[in-house]
């Protein structure tokens, strides 16, 4: 988990979240660096060389603040997204840049989360899972 101080500003906080994430050990997803400059997050997705997984651009993610121990949406601007899909094996890296979708975050602990799916053999979509990163501003 990463640190950081940053000023604060207020977010739209939803439900708690009932997603289930980082439920493969063999696949990561790690916060490599962080930039409150740049409101990013690098980010590595590693896949235990097990076979590809596939995902969204690097515009699809969203983020969840904790509060009283359990992880809640938090409301994001739309954006503009295409619906390509990327393949990941091996390691990869990837930014996301939340401020568009989020602004400036307060003070707390948050975690990136990522939609995967494993491929089928005629190239659509097959079981999907979510992975997860932990970092407070």
């Amino acid at each position: 988990m990463l640190y950081l101080s940053a000023c604060g500003s207020s977010l739209d906080i939803g439900e708690a979240s009932d997603i289930t994430v980082n439920r493969f050990p063999e696949y990561s997803l790690k916060i490599e660096e962080i930039s409150l400059k740049e409101s990013s997050l690098m980010l590595s997705v590693r896949n235990g060389e097990i076979g590809e997984i596939g995902s969204g651009n690097e515009r699809d993610f969203f983020l969840e603040i904790s509060r009283g121990g359990k992880w809640h949406s938090i409301a994001a601007d739309e954006i503009s997204n295409t619906s390509e899909i990327h393949t990941f094996s091996g390691e990869r890296y990837i930014t996301v840049n939340w401020e568009k979708r989020y602004g400036n975050l307060p003070s707390g602990r948050y975690r990136v989360v990522k939609y995967f799916f494993f491929p089928t053999d005629d190239g659509s979509q097959g079981e999907g899972f979510y992975l997860a990163d932990e970092f407070e501003i």
